[in-house]
């Protein structure tokens, strides 16, 4: 299964703009998931996620909205 099979255009723009070192033919190999891109996603949500007030930001809803598909998938 490939990552493009999984996630919407905006979840996959988001991965390019946020974490763009991650190649998306590489985040999801043999349906389990690139650690290395696991720990990158749930950083960002837990430190860059939230605001000085912290309320959710747009693209923490969208980090969250791919960790809870990976979820979902039982792929994390």
């Amino acid at each position: 299964m490939k990552i493009v099979e999984i996630l919407n255009e905006k979840q996959i723009a988001f991965i390019k703009e946020c974490l763009p070192d991650f190649d998306l033919d590489k985040i999801l190999q043999n349906g389990e998931l690139n650690d290395d891109f696991a720990e990158a996603l749930e950083d960002y949500y837990q430190l860059k996620a939230f605001d000085n007030a912290y309320n959710i930001t747009q693209k923490g809803k969208m980090a969250e909205s791919i960790i809870d598909k990976f979820v979902d998938l039982n792929i994390w």
